[in-house]
């Protein structure tokens, strides 16, 4: 068995496996609101080589795995930690069934 793990993902040409290494971040986060982020799941016990931090044109987002969803009582807790809000985000794929990702929306604050 090798060490190497996969994933895939789909684009304009259509679905292709990714392989990556056990100890490298495919997509790691870009700023230090998102390095929190990591480290809060990292302190929740998950695996952070399957989180990832991806964009889309308006947004960044978080990706657990493939698509898959967070507890919520750990969605809550990194929100109370990291000041922000994990908005989640679901569709439905014909061919891989659910997906779940959650944008991410740093807090403002408001206060004078």
């Amino acid at each position: 068995m090798d060490n190497m793990l996969y994933d895939v993902d789909v684009d304009e040409d259509g679905p292709f496996i990714i392989k990556y290494k056990e100890d490298k971040m495919l997509y790691p986060p870009i700023n230090e609101i998102e390095e929190k982020i990591l480290l809060l799941f990292k302190l929740k016990g998950y695996d952070i080589i399957f989180i990832e931090f991806k964009s889309s044109e308006d947004y960044r987002y978080i990706k657990y795995k493939y698509w898959e969803d967070i507890d919520i009582d750990d969605i809550v807790y990194i929100q109370e930690n990291a000041n922000v809000q994990l908005k989640r985000f679901e569709w439905d794929d014909e061919d891989t069934g659910m997906n779940v990702s959650f944008h991410i929306i740093p807090n403002t604050d408001e206060e004078e």
